[in-house]
């Protein structure tokens, strides 16, 4: 069950690992998809030679939070038993990228990107299958490397 606390974020309880990645993939979504998000991206990225403090600030307060609630999320999950993840710095990096690649990135360079909600919801459902099917209980291992 997933909860939301301050700021609207999404922090699901371990217990159900697909549930919990979906309700953060669909909260993702929603972010990204947000009114004014693309425009927000592209002034931070042209004023980064100006003012690279406004990256930092944007980073920090922006992206960081957000991965880092995936990334607690994918610890609970294996500290609880229901997920057998042992990087989970790299795991929320690929979720929150399967997501972010396709329904937010070509937004910046491709005039009038629009996905369809039945687009956003199929993105975060395959991004959620593919996290499941990398769960270390189905044979496929999430190792720390490097």
């Amino acid at each position: 069950m997933a909860r939301r606390i301050s700021g609207g974020r999404c922090e699901p309880s371990a217990g159900d690992l697909a549930a919990g990645l979906t309700g953060l993939g669909r909260h993702c979504a929603a972010l990204l998809g947000r009114p004014g998000m693309v425009d927000l991206f592209r002034i931070v990225i042209a004023e980064l030679p100006r003012f690279p403090e406004l990256t930092k600030t944007h980073f920090a307060e922006g992206k960081q939070p957000y991965f880092e609630t995936v990334r607690t999320y994918l610890v609970a999950e294996r500290d609880a038993g229901t997920a057998d993840i042992a990087d989970p710095e790299m795991a929320a990096t690929q979720f929150l990228g399967m997501i972010s690649n396709y329904l937010f990135w070509p937004s910046l360079i491709v005039p009038g990107w629009t996905v369809t909600s039945e687009r956003v919801t199929a993105v975060v459902d395959d991004a959620v299958r593919t996290m499941t099917a990398r769960d270390d209980r189905h044979g496929s291992r999430w190792e720390r490397r490097g």
